[in-house]
């Protein structure tokens, strides 16, 4: 990494502390979530940091869809519940050891 790239990650960093929660924008990478302390904390907090269409979605840009989509990326618990519990078990860590050796 240069020095130049070092110091404006260290700008953004500096930015994004003294941000407000609420001027957040997500399709800005130099204020994104990227620490897992922080990861954990949204992805435990579906109230405040929705997935559900009706509060913005996944997508960045453009209208929600007004039906709330299908799929379980796009819902928040406990909807989405019922679709995590099916695809859990195809991602474990046993079938992702098998996939690895594949």
């Amino acid at each position: 990494m240069n020095v130049g790239s070092s110091e404006l990650g260290r700008e953004a960093g500096a930015a994004a502390w003294t941000l407000p929660l609420e001027d957040i924008i997500p399709s800005q990478p130099d204020c994104s979530i990227t620490r897992y302390d922080d990861i954990m904390a949204v992805d435990a907090n579906h109230r405040v940091f929705s997935s559900g269409s009706l509060y913005g979605g996944i997508i960045i840009g453009g209208e929600p869809d007004p039906d709330g989509g299908a799929m379980s990326i796009a819902m928040d618990p406990p909807k989405d519940d019922v679709q995590r519990k099916a695809v859990s078990p195809a991602v474990s860590p046993a079938n992702l050891r098998a996939l690895d050796r594949l």
